[in-house]
């Protein structure tokens, strides 16, 4: 999505230098669709997943910091008093 952003905003930005890059979305209002529509699914995208995150708080802690701790061989989380003990 984002190569599709970038390609597309080049042919917007300077359609007569870079008009084979035009030419891939067959005309200049095509390029424009095709970033539109690309931004519309980046900021769908974005409100989708953190009003996710908002309806469940708790989750943020593990996004940021990497969630628990897993050993090898183990399939639930390791507690601090876990990890001390062998």
């Amino acid at each position: 999505m984002v190569a599709l952003q970038v390609v597309s905003g080049l042919a917007i930005w300077k359609p007569v230098q870079f008009s084979f890059l035009v030419s891939l979305f067959y005309d200049f209002q095509g390029a424009r669709l095709a970033h539109f529509a690309g931004m519309t699914a980046i900021v769908l995208f974005v409100l989708v997943h953190v009003s996710l995150a908002i309806l469940v708080p708790r989750t943020l802690l593990g996004m940021l910091t990497g969630g628990p701790r897993l050993d090898a061989g183990r399939e639930t989380p390791v507690t601090p008093s876990q990890a001390s003990n062998p």
